[in-house]
């Protein structure tokens, strides 16, 4: 499927656009797709990923693999998306607690026998 977007990115045009979005939901990625790597795959004819087996997963014993682009921009080395993330910043001050207001003391409870005389 990688494959198939990176193409409709090539060619461009609003419908290989709108045909993309329907595989790639993310926004961010679908621009990247129709500009970085656009012009980075332009003369080449295919191929733009590489799979490389990862073992299994422990909880299912399902295959995992990589999905790598080649042809890396000069400099790249592969980027992790845990860093990619934006950081959830630490609360650096606490916010004053507000001050507890006395309540009124509750009314006290009327025993059952009194309730129901008190209906009638």
């Amino acid at each position: 499927m990688a494959e198939k977007v990176i193409t409709l990115g090539k060619h461009g045009g609003l419908h290989n656009v709108r045909t993309a979005q329907k595989i790639v939901k993310n926004k961010v990625i679908l621009a990247k797709v129709f500009g970085e790597l656009k012009d980075r795959y332009a003369t080449r004819p295919g191929g733009y990923t590489r799979i490389m087996r990862a073992g299994f997963r422990r909880g299912d014993a399902a295959e995992v693999a990589i999905l790598e682009l080649v042809d890396r921009p000069a400099g790249g080395e592969p980027v992790d998306v845990k860093d990619e993330a934006p950081a959830v910043e630490a609360k650096a001050e606490k916010a004053p607690k507000a001050e507890k207001v006395a309540k009124a003391p509750k009314a006290e409870k009327k025993p059952k026998a009194e309730k129901k005389a008190d209906k009638k």
